[in-house]
């Protein structure tokens, strides 16, 4: 019965890794001192997935990508993306940790049939479009878009992991010297952990997204307009279930379709920026498209009243003495969200469950 159990509740942990994607020398030492030192000092990992495009055409940055990668504490696999030279390696398949894998290297690979009660996670560099007679023993994971997404296609869920180089290695450097790279989505530069349970008839493995450089509660980012709180939960999916912690307890935040609000800015401001000088400062310039994030939510301001109705009055008039200290925590309590401020949230679907912290950046 332990042994039984032991198997059943013993997870097999996979990173799946999208689009390092470097170019030259410095963009390697980026990678090296970022995405790549946080795998290599990862213990507790089985296997990891590079998700095809570890350079970006520069075949001779390669041996040096595979020295890296050949160091790492556990086994690892590639899958070749479209910027990883011409030389194309025959699609494979191979069984780790009781899950069946499918490496896919072309674009137009073929899918291999669905095994009768076999899980299986199928890996290309690209997107995978609907699947025929897909069940929800298959996990299809892919990169390419540099965008980190989940939805489901005929039973069965698609995983797209985003790219550890963000937006191609650019932006400000952050505090460890690496550009921010912001992605199109919002999400910040990072990967996907998945626990597989292959015992499991349903529920078979879990997915956490990790930002890279950053502690495990680092999991989104919130903002303030004239009306909500939208929140951006870098791994979330449509198909989850996102609520906040308000003084009139946790409440349920609604789907957003829009583009994240940090992009937005970064659009405007690129807009406003002369030509010239987004030349002469390339490597900060990220060069950002307009597209809708697929995992906002918002939750109305009023929200944030108090349990009586009432919203912190910040320019009223100054309480008596006597009722100083009440007063003053009932404006506490009844304070609407602001920059700087930390927001509990709670996010959960099949395959994630998320409780963690966002600070409103705006």
């Amino acid at each position: 019965m332990k042994l039984f159990l032991l198997l059943f509740l013993t997870a097999f942990r996979v990173a799946f890794v999208g689009d390092p994607q470097v170019d030259d020398s410095t963009e390697l030492g980026f990678a090296r001192a970022s995405v790549f030192a946080e795998l290599l000092e990862r213990k507790d990992l089985d296997l990891v997935v590079i998700m095809g495009d570890l350079v970006n055409e520069k075949t001779e940055l390669l041996p040096a990508c595979f020295g890296i990668l050949d160091s790492l504490p556990c086994p690892w696999v590639r899958v070749q993306g479209n910027h990883d030279g011409k030389a194309i390696p025959a699609d494979s398949s191979f069984v780790a940790g009781g899950i069946r894998f499918v490496l896919l290297n072309r674009e137009d690979s073929p899918l291999p049939r669905e095994r009768a009660g076999e899980k299986t996670v199928f890996c290309s560099h690209y997107p995978f479009g609907a699947v025929a007679d897909s069940s929800s023993n298959c996990l299809y994971v892919s990169a390419h878009l540099h965008t980190v997404f989940r939805e489901m296609k005929g039973g069965a869920q698609h995983l797209g992991v985003g790219a550890s180089c963000g937006t191609w290695w650019r932006g400000i450097p952050d505090r460890h010297g690496i550009p921010y790279a912001l992605m199109n989505c919002g999400a910040r530069r990072g990967y996907f952990v998945a626990q597989f349970f292959p015992k499991r008839r349903r529920n078979w493995f879990r997915l956490e997204y990790k930002v890279i450089g950053e502690n495990e509660s680092v999991q989104g980012k919130a903002f303030v307009n004239d009306s909500s709180l939208v929140i951006n939960l870098f791994g979330g999916a449509p198909f989850g279930s996102l609520e906040v912690r308000t003084p009139r307890g946790w409440r349920k935040a609604e789907r957003l379709e829009a583009i994240d609000p940090e992009v937005q800015g970064l659009i405007e401001l690129n807009r406003n920026t002369p030509r010239e000088l987004k030349k002469r400062n390339r490597r900060a310039y990220i060069p950002m498209l307009r597209r809708n994030s697929p995992h906002l939510w918002e939750l109305p301001l009023e929200e944030f009243a108090g349990k009586d109705g009432e919203k912190r009055q910040k320019d009223g008039a100054a309480p008596d003495s006597g009722g100083r200290q009440a007063t003053e925590k009932r404006q506490a309590d009844c304070a609407l969200p602001a920059k700087g401020d930390r927001i509990r949230i709670r996010y959960r679907d099949a395959s994630m469950r998320v409780k963690c912290e966002v600070e409103v950046q705006k």
